[in-house]
């Protein structure tokens, strides 16, 4: 937070002088010595942790303007305003020097605040102000040490009330919610107005049992931060009880008054720092997970996105490889009806009648090979809608396509237990995932140089679902490997630049986008893929 160094100073020498006021009037049994809980300390405490040693100038106006109307002189006036400021100064140095968080968001560093206030701070300040005050004659010799513990226990509380509230205030300012946090506080003062001052309850545990139940629930949904704030509400109406002379905390002796009170405010700061932290801590996690798994659903997708874009090109170079051979024989057949017309024309025997044969001839050649890349074309073009199509399609426009690769390797492939179910999906998608299984049997095939190579391509079903098993004589997949074969980027083909995602996009297409599954196995001859698709 930026603000005007003087405007700062300024400000904190108001609200300490203010504070320092209203806590003598509600708190003390002399404007001297505060029994309870001063605010001005924790005020001043946390301004200067925020802030820095800016401020300073502020604690020890704020301090000397207090004491001074108080009815103390300008010199233990002054004296009590340097030790003020030099306590904050102590305290801004060691919590620097220990890497205390102003955020407050660990048991840690409320440990530091709360153990530097209670070890350094306010030994310091108790005991050398009342030193001086002695010293001066504004207090008896006999009731130095009492005042002096009567000065550390009212700062202390103070510190452990205020400080953390205003740092946790002071960093969630830009972003706080004002007539949330205004009729929250309203809310709250009221319910424990009602209690203490209007129902009178006099039994301090009483009204804690009454508070704790509430102050966790509003931690659990609000946080930290509303916790210290219903904290400051709180104490705020348990002081004017105190000063109205009613409930819980005005029953007993002065002694036993300011003990109740201080174990009560102590009791619900202790509360809200271990419930505060602790849900803090849960959202922190939560959040912490949800940003990790949205980091690895990211990651996935484009690994997903890398490996589908690999299988593509993979595909591509497969169908490039399939047109090749398809358009192989036609090429030949343009060829030698071109060298035969040329040989027509240069001894003139072309004449009209066999140049329009040749044209019909060769326009057959041309469409033939231009349906062919169309057939490609749909085949492998990307489906976003299902329909419904014949099961025995598939598998005929498939075979179809890759028939001339597998022929010039002497792979014949049957097809066993023809079915005309009608299915409902991706058409192209099964289809690409069916020639996929069967060019990796081709592969298998050719690589164990099996000389009777079959294919055999069998159907079922029971009502439920459809089975389709493909099976190879290539002598099947090795035991210590058949666990591996879906994995991505496993191949036993990087000799021959296997990318190992043909059999994983297949088992991701059947499974995921056909709500399908893809099984493997071997049968004593060789490999059987098996994929069952639900009937609709």
């Amino acid at each position: 937070m930026k603000a005007n160094t003087p405007v700062l100073i300024i400000t904190l020498a108001f609200l300490y002088f203010v504070s320092g006021k209203l806590s003598f009037f509600f708190l003390s049994d002399n404007y001297f010595i505060t029994i309870g809980l001063f605010a001005a300390e924790g005020i001043s405490l946390a301004f200067a942790l925020y802030f820095g040693k800016r401020v300073i100038p502020g604690i020890f106006l704020g301090q000397f303007a207090l004491a001074f109307s108080n009815g103390l002189d300008i010199g233990a006036s002054s004296a009590i305003g340097l030790v003020n400021s030099t306590e904050a100064f102590m305290a801004l140095w060691i919590l620097t020097k220990l890497k205390f968080d102003i955020k407050l968001s660990t048991f840690r560093d409320f440990g530091l605040l709360f153990g530097v206030i209670i070890i350094i701070l306010q030994p310091y300040s108790g005991f050398v102000s009342n030193a001086y005050l002695l010293y001066n004659g504004d207090i008896p010799s006999g009731t130095y040490l009492s005042s002096s513990m009567n000065w550390i226990i009212g700062n202390t509380v103070g510190q452990f009330l205020y400080t953390p509230f205003l740092l946790l205030f002071f960093a969630h300012l830009h972003k706080i919610n004002w007539f949330r946090f205004l009729s929250f506080g309203i809310a709250t003062g009221l319910f424990f107005y009602i209690l203490t001052i209007v129902i009178r309850i006099e039994n301090p545990f009483l009204l804690f049992g009454l508070t704790f139940p509430l102050v966790v629930l509003l931690i659990s949904r609000y946080g930290l931060f509303y916790g210290t704030f219903f904290n400051v509400i709180v104490s705020g109406v348990a002081a004017y009880s105190v000063h109205k002379k009613i409930g819980a905390f005005f029953v007993h002796s002065q002694m036993n008054n300011v003990i109740n009170y201080d174990i009560f405010i102590l009791a619900h700061i202790a509360i809200v720092i271990t419930a505060g932290i602790l849900f803090d801590e849960r959202k922190r996690n939560e959040q912490t997970l949800q940003k990790a798994v949205l980091e690895a659903v990211e990651k996935n997708e484009k690994q997903q996105l890398l490996m589908l874009q690999q299988s593509r090109l993979a595909q591509m170079g497969e169908m490039i490889s399939m047109i090749a051979h398809q358009w192989r024989q036609p090429l030949n057949s343009l060829a030698l009806t071109v060298q035969i017309f040329e040989k027509k024309y240069r001894t003139h025997q072309a004449d009209s009648e066999y140049v329009e044969k040749f044209k019909t001839n060769a326009m057959k050649l041309i469409n033939h090979m231009s349906a062919t890349i169309d057939d490609f074309r749909t085949f492998f073009a990307p489906q976003n809608k299902k329909s419904e199509f014949h099961f025995n399609a598939v598998i005929d426009h498939t075979t179809e396509l890759i028939l001339p690769v597998f022929e010039t390797y002497n792979i014949s492939i049957v097809y066993e237990n023809k079915t005309d179910i009608v299915l409902f999906g991706y058409q192209n998608k099964l289809g690409q995932a069916i020639i996929n299984i069967l060019n990796n049997a081709k592969d298998a095939l050719i690589d164990q140089e099996i000389e009777d190579k079959q294919i055999i391509l069998s159907v079922h079903t029971d009502g439920k679902q459809l089975s389709l098993s493909i099976s190879d004589n290539a002598g099947g997949i090795p035991e210590d490997i058949m666990d591996k074969i879906f994995d991505p980027y496993f191949s036993t083909k990087e000799k021959k630049n296997g990318t190992g995602l043909g059999l994983y996009m297949t088992k991701i297409i059947i499974e995921e986008h056909c709500s399908g599954r893809l099984l493997v196995a071997n049968n004593g001859k060789g490999a059987v893929f098996t994929i069952l698709l639900p009937l609709t």
